[in-house]
């Protein structure tokens, strides 16, 4: 080969190499939230993106009167599903990663939906809604927009307050009132099979406990507990292995957190904490294995955010 055309080709072939890498450190995972906040047009909400290597956040949705809330990822990360009023009543709407391609989903009388959360093959959205003055998970199809029952779904218990779906679709992390019967009952974590089989009390708490979510390899859950604290003004941040083992506290008292969703890397967490202000004021980053806090987002005016999704 002429020795001109093959230093061609080897710098062709290196700048290709360069910018692939500079494409893959430049990607960044965005932090989902909802932003309410008060206008002179009355209480809105939007959907609002924010990379931890930036300054600034990214507004996705602009019509805020009309209630945008709930945002999650796609599993793969290129769709943002969410709720919104944009029809009138509160319906499930599916975009994607950037905003464009805005869809709704869902139609009929208005979505009274409590939890929401992906399907392991990305096809599908089960939503906690109430029917017949009952709670009941129900499952979405994207593409079509039936709707079906997740029947297979078993709890051991009825009295629910939180749970959440591990990656792989096969098991659930769930937050149950040790005593129903009592009003300001403690709490338990239990961990079982989506059929309701092997059930197991992950941990349990003298006050309630908050928020449990799945590490991205399925091996450890993160969640919230305020321990004897009834208002659960002093949330605490733990974390444990899905056998059992290894439960420890992630932050003192100081903090305050009241929401967390997990890094994909597992590096991380996002924390949504209350400052001197108001409630859901601040954003912050922190790292797992160094207790590192990093400020990235902080409210300017009389609001507040809510509905982590990273």
């Amino acid at each position: 080969m002429n020795r001109k055309v093959l230093n061609f080709s080897l710098l062709l072939v290196l700048a290709m190499s360069l910018a692939s890498c500079k494409t893959d450190s430049t990607a960044c995972k965005e932090i989902l939230f909802t932003h309410y906040f008060v206008s002179s047009n009355g209480f809105e909400s939007n959907i609002v993106a924010y990379c931890p290597d930036e300054t600034s956040p990214r507004q996705i949705t602009t019509d805020g009167l009309l209630g945008n809330s709930m945002p999650y990822w796609s599993p793969d990360g290129s769709k943002i599903a969410y709720l919104s009023a944009g029809s009138g009543t509160r319906q499930l709407h599916l975009m994607d990663s950037d905003g464009s391609n805005d869809r709704q989903i869902t139609s009929g009388s208005g979505l009274d939906v409590s939890q929401m959360m992906w399907l392991p093959d990305g096809n599908r959205i089960a939503m906690l809604v109430a029917e017949t003055g009952e709670w009941q998970w129900q499952a979405v199809d994207v593409l079509t927009g039936e709707i079906t029952s997740l029947d297979a779904w078993a709890f051991q218990s009825d009295s629910i307050l939180s749970m959440s779906l591990s990656h792989d679709g096969t098991r659930f992390a769930h937050v149950v009132q040790a005593n129903p019967e009592q009003a300001n009952s403690p709490s338990e974590l239990y961990i079982q099979d989506i059929d309701g089989s092997t059930p197991f009390v992950l941990a349990n708490a003298n006050g309630l406990i908050q928020n449990p979510i799945w590490s991205p390899d399925d091996s450890q859950i993160a969640f919230l507990s305020c321990g004897e604290h009834a208002t659960c003004v002093e949330n605490t941040i733990f974390m444990i292995n899905t056998d059992g083992s290894n439960l420890h506290e992630l932050t003192s008292t100081d903090l305050y957190p009241w929401m967390i969703a997990w890094s994909p890397d597992g590096k991380s967490l996002a924390v949504i904490v209350d400052d001197e202000r108001y409630t859901g004021g601040v954003l912050y980053k922190l790292d797992i294995k160094t207790g590192k806090r990093t400020a990235l987002f902080k409210l300017e005016e009389p609001s507040m955010i809510s509905q982590l999704s990273w």
